[in-house]
């Protein structure tokens, strides 16, 4: 990972005052946002990038933009951006000390090009440096179901702040969707009883409710924010292990795949059974035994379940392990079980497979 260091002046010397990783998710939310600007803004704001590049502006490194790569691009506005440098304000939020930028004065072409600049220096340093709720909270999910979805529902018949509240076998049985803070499509199942994740007794016992089945159905959410509809082997859920995730109230993930991922899975689907796998497959180095089963939908399927009663020594220590689904065409289900490993930094986050950018959604032909 990079690491973005922002200065400024003070007399006597430059002190650092924002110094934070960009991770994948930072990357990917500038990236987003880059891309709903149009060809025409994109392509002016590279020039003037470029521009002050040529004319020796301090903040910008001396390598040529004039075809640099969105990735390129969003590490030179988080690293680079000449924005950091006017009107700054200093907050300390957590543990890091972080910049937030107002747009630069001026007039004309150049002033309203640095004004994009800052929009995207902006969402960088929110992303960035504000600490998430989720990260302070691990109880943000079961107080958002519990104390505003749920009550909603009940009182007023309106799912808000969830886009949709199931209460159809009762609240102890019930599940909410709600839209995740991270992407422009993810999505996520929660149920509206207590249950802290994959490690919960209550997943196993006889008769429990199976979340994946309203995991699987809520893809639809997905379609309607990539503004279409999209392949049953685009679509993926997640559940990452108790060191793989920030929330203490079970989550599954629902979004896109990453393009890779799916290409993998197409070259090996043909191959897998009904048991798990005896040679894992590898994602970023990390392994992930695999397991075919059919059905359009997984109502008669539960991971849970699959992963305990057919992996030796799961049921023993669910906790340490993540799980994936991700549908096959023209029906049934890949399912995919990682293991937390110290040895490759391995969390067990499931949900990496997951693209939260949704790139299949402009790539594959409607």
């Amino acid at each position: 990972m990079r690491e973005a260091g922002v200065r400024s002046q003070e007399a006597g010397g430059t002190e650092p005052i924002c110094h934070r990783a960009m991770t994948q998710a930072a990357a990917e939310s500038l990236r987003g946002y880059l891309r709903r600007l149009s060809p025409q803004t994109r392509a002016k704001l590279l020039l003037e990038i470029e521009h002050l590049q040529l004319n020796a502006d301090p903040s910008f490194s001396a390598n040529p933009v004039s075809a640099v790569h969105e990735t390129e691009l969003v590490s030179i506005i988080v690293l680079q951006h000449p924005c950091q440098r006017e009107n700054a304000m200093f907050a300390a939020p957590s543990s890091a000390l972080c910049l937030r930028s107002s747009p630069p004065r001026g007039a004309g072409r150049r002033a309203a090009l640095r004004t994009a600049c800052c929009t995207a220096w902006a969402l960088a340093t929110i992303v960035l440096c504000a600490p998430p709720a989720w990260a302070a909270d691990p109880d943000v999910l079961w107080k958002i179901v519990h104390g505003k979805c749920v009550p909603d529902q009940l009182r007023h018949h309106r799912p808000a702040p969830c886009a949709k509240v199931d209460l159809a076998g009762g609240v102890a049985r019930g599940n909410v969707v709600l839209k995740d803070l991270r992407g422009a499509t993810q999505f996520l199942v929660i149920p509206t009883a207590r249950v802290t994740g994959i490690e919960s007794p209550a997943l196993l016992a006889r008769g429990a409710p199976n979340y994946w089945a309203p995991a699987w159905q809520a893809r639809r959410y997905v379609f309607a924010r990539a503004h279409r509809a999209l392949p049953r082997d685009a679509i993926g859920l997640a559940v990452n292990s108790e060191k793989g995730r920030s929330q203490n109230q079970l989550h599954i993930h629902i979004d896109c795949v990453r393009p890779d991922v799916r290409r993998s899975l197409r070259e090996h689907a043909a191959g897998l059974s009904p048991r798990w796998s005896r040679v894992p497959l590898r994602f970023d180095g990390h392994r992930y035994w695999a397991m075919r089963v059919g059905g359009a939908d997984l109502h008669g399927v539960d991971p849970f379940r699959a992963l305990a009663r057919g992996m030796t020594g799961a049921r023993a220590d669910m906790g340490d392990w993540t799980l994936v689904v991700v549908g096959v065409a023209p029906r049934g289900f890949v399912l995919l079980a990682g293991h937390v490993d110290p040895a490759t930094n391995d969390d067990g986050s499931g949900e990496d497979l997951l693209d939260h950018d949704c790139a299949l959604a402009r790539s594959l032909p409607r």
